[in-house]
């Protein structure tokens, strides 16, 4: 090429190419460019696009999300009759055997959490790949867990158990209970780390670090979310509420982008197909704990605003989240990094199950917050509105976010699907087994530690006279 400068603003192009050869230069481009863009010819029709994706996105944001929904609400009201028993009563009135019963209900309730990360392994390897090392995998959480009950049981014998504590003080007495939790998911992450890993040792920690890191960000979350914001949640008004109902859910974002970057890194040792229930956790837990700050139950117009407001933000965050995680990869290597060399196959995999996974535990957490806030009102509060009426109200007021959620979740998968070429819909055909296991699975934990962290939050929304006497459970 000859570059010759007619002016100061035109600059003309000479090819100094024969034409047989600008020909040929032009025709393979043209090849190139026709090769790149090959599965656009290959699309459906656009109605057919829209009506497949109504169709997934009904089944996942209605069918499956209630399913998943119920279970929480089940596993909710059995802990609010047993361990949140008596909760709102002062302490002078709650006899010794009614506290023994909570501390021995809440030591069962915690079995959830240790008998999870056990389960979650057998979702996120093949059988094969553990096959030697279950043994010590069950062996760890049983240890953490007798740790656990002897200090929860101590403290009842010496008359300061969890609940009597001040607020303060009883945050500090639950942060052993989640080192517990950290430290068993971290030394069951070394022991499989060491069994698959087959380059050298010096590797290992590095490799433990990414495995851990979502589970690790999911209980760092919930204590920020449940002593931070929460707590600044509840001093606004109802402006300063507002506005954190909307934003807070940015604090997520960059926690989702590492832990998805930790999740890619992990090729030779995870399938494809399996590395989202690394995630599952984070995903559910934040998406529960968020979406209680935008619950409302005052009128139809708020809850359809509130919805329409987080719908279109989780359109933007799911058709954005391959740019988001191309950039937080740049900032964690210092370096630039071409478009192209992020959308692999095995992300594109990723990508996919991250999708359905966001669309079925947002979805599900509408169902599950709203379940919590009428059991609240159900058990708690001095009405007289039947258990038909407040099933009446609650299929009103679960209904129209949820609708709202599918018309979104409808319109994600459309741009997924149809502009960005990726395959959720049919992972969703091939693996909604999976997903909706995953997702029961995370759902049980995660309904028992929220139901009664999230009073702190319920407690607010309302200003009636509370009606529980301090008795026994189910009495």
């Amino acid at each position: 090429m000859a570059y010759l400068a007619s002016s100061s603003l035109d600059i003309q192009v000479i090819d100094a190419c024969s034409p047989e050869e600008s020909v040929e230069e032009g025709n393979q481009e043209n090849r190139e460019e026709v090769k790149e863009m090959a599965w656009k010819r290959l699309r459906p029709p656009v109605l057919q696009t829209v009506v497949k994706s109504m169709y997934i996105g009904g089944i996942i944001s209605l069918l499956a999300a209630s399913i998943v929904g119920t279970i929480y609400t089940l596993l909710s009201y059995l802990n609010l009759k047993t361990v949140w028993n008596c909760e709102f009563q002062k302490v002078e009135l709650i006899s010794e055997t009614t506290q023994w019963m909570r501390t021995i209900s809440g030591l069962i309730s915690s079995i959830f959490y240790y008998a999870y990360p056990v389960l979650n392994l057998l979702f996120l390897f093949r059988p094969h790949q553990l096959k030697g090392i279950k043994t010590k995998l069950i062996l760890v959480p049983f240890v953490m867990y007798i740790l656990y009950a002897v200090f929860r049981a101590v403290l009842q014998a010496f008359g300061k158990p969890f609940f009597k504590l001040p607020s303060l003080y009883r945050a500090l007495s639950d942060v052993p209970s989640y080192i517990f939790v950290i430290i068993t998911v971290c030394v069951q992450f070394y022991f499989v780390a060491r069994h698959l890993l087959i380059r050298p040792r010096a590797r290992l920690a590095w490799l433990i670090c990414k495995m851990a890191i979502p589970s690790c960000f999911a209980v760092i979350e919930a204590f920020v979310i449940r002593y931070v914001i929460y707590t600044a949640y509840n001093k606004q008004d109802t402006e300063g509420k507002l506005v954190i109902a909307i934003f807070s859910p940015l604090v997520g974002v960059v926690v989702k982008a590492i832990s998805r970057i930790c999740v890619q890194q992990l090729w030779n040792i995870t399938h494809p197909g399996y590395s989202y229930v690394l995630l599952a956790p984070l995903y559910c837990l934040v998406a529960v704990m968020f979406r209680a700050l935008q619950a409302e139950l005052d009128s139809l117009e708020s809850i359809a605003v509130l919805g329409i407001i987080h719908g279109f933000a989780e359109v933007i965050e799911r058709s954005t989240v391959v740019v988001i995680d191309h950039l937080c990869h740049q900032l964690c290597r210092g370096k630039s990094v071409p478009w192209g060399s992020f959308r692999t196959p095995r992300r594109e995999r990723l990508t996919a199950d991250i999708v359905i996974m966001s669309m079925l535990f947002e979805s599900s957490a509408i169902v599950s917050v709203n379940g919590l806030l009428y059991l609240y009102r159900f058990i708690y509060l001095e009405r007289n509105d039947s258990f038909l009426d407040l099933l009446q109200s609650f299929a009103i007021h679960t209904s129209v976010p949820l609708v709202i959620e599918w018309f979104f979740n409808s319109v994600s998968l459309a741009i997924e699907t149809r502009y960005q070429n990726m395959a959720v819909m049919a992972v969703w055909r091939k693996q909604w087994k999976r997903h909706i296991l995953v997702a029961i699975l995370n759902v049980l934990p995660i309904a028992i530690w929220t139901s009664g962290n999230l009073l702190v939050i319920v407690h607010g929304r309302f200003d009636e006279p509370l009606t529980q006497s301090c008795k026994m459970p189910f009495t």
